[in-house]
């Protein structure tokens, strides 16, 4: 973007009365980035279709926000679309989002969508976290981010990098300027993440239930696992790497709905594997929407999650032995 259409995207956001819209099933990542524009611009009001993730519904709360779970956006609504990339996550949204599309704002980190052309598509794939696109975005409009808004941006760089796992050095440069403008410690900003009650215990068995259901499969000295969760998949698929896997995809099913949530550890990712073109290509093969960066991936529809699982291990495995013949 040259700096005339910075300045008009800035005065749109400023006079527009907007919607900012998080994708299905939020997670703390597109929830910081509208609560960072929630407390930039005014007349802002922030909606998903179908709710958020334990982490971001805490978030939320430590920020007296409400997320409202939506089916409807009003005409006179500017639409920003943040940190999401595909038809399936905008649920029941997707009619009024897609016929304005030519409308909407849209920033994120994961690669364009082809069949979206809205007036600012803002995308930023080397970028760990949509939070990282905005904080540049409010830099080159000269506002100063500070007080909640820096806040917020650091919540979601810390859970989409994994706690600093799948971070660089850009990334580190950005969390190190933002925690100066918070004036607060490290604790106190991680405090704010760290679930309480039944959601850090439904947690944990999550994580636990997926260690033990995990199968796995080796090429030379590479691990690739898979498990199935009713829940917390994508921390489950964290877990796993912890445990020792290089690549691991965990499912969710419910009914004929699937959620597949994939890792994949940073020396596999520096040579080549890419889970998110993976999870695109068993995506448009299956039926259904897949898609991320190179060590951390989804894929939403429907079908049978161990028959995809056990198409996305096969397909690792394939590339696997392309990038180490």
């Amino acid at each position: 973007m040259d700096d005339s259409e910075i300045w008009e995207l800035k005065r749109i956001l400023y006079e527009d009365k907007k919607v900012l819209v998080v994708h299905k099933q939020a997670d703390v990542d597109s929830l910081a980035c509208a609560i960072a524009l929630y407390y930039t611009f005014p007349s802002c009001r922030i909606v998903t279709p179908s709710s958020a993730n334990a982490t971001a519904k805490r978030v939320a709360e430590h920020y007296g926000l409400d997320i409202g779970i939506d089916k409807k956006i009003e005409q006179d609504e500017r639409i920003v679309i943040l940190d999401t990339c595909s038809d399936n996550q905008l649920g029941d949204l997707l009619p009024d989002i897609m016929a304005r599309m030519k409308e909407c704002i849209v920033i994120d980190h994961h690669s364009p969508n082809p069949k979206w052309k809205p007036r600012y598509y803002i995308v930023d794939e080397k970028r760990n976290s949509c939070a990282e696109v905005v904080y540049d975005l409010l830099e080159k409009m000269d506002i100063r981010v500070e007080g909640k808004v820096a806040e917020s941006l650091i919540l979601g760089i810390i859970t989409d990098t994994a706690h600093f796992r799948f971070a660089d050095s850009y990334t580190l440069r950005i969390f190190a300027d933002l925690l100066d403008r918070t004036g607060k410690k490290m604790d106190v900003i991680l405090s704010i993440l760290e679930l309480e009650g039944e959601d850090d215990y439904s947690k944990k068995i999550a994580n636990l239930k997926g260690a033990q259901r995990l199968s796995f499969r080796t090429y030379k000295k590479f691990v690739v696992a898979q498990s199935q969760v009713s829940s917390f998949e994508s921390s489950v698929s964290r877990a796993l790497l912890l445990l020792g896997a290089d690549v691991a995809f965990v499912g969710a099913q419910n009914d004929l709905s699937i959620r597949i949530s994939a890792r994949a550890n940073t020396t596999l990712t520096d040579k080549g594997l890419h889970l998110g073109n993976l999870l695109r290509e068993i995506g448009e093969e299956t039926g259904n929407l897949g898609g991320g960066h190179a060590g951390a991936a989804g894929l939403n529809g429907t079908g049978d999650v161990e028959a995809i699982l056990n198409i996305c291990v096969e397909k690792t495995i394939m590339e696997l032995k392309k990038l180490f013949p």
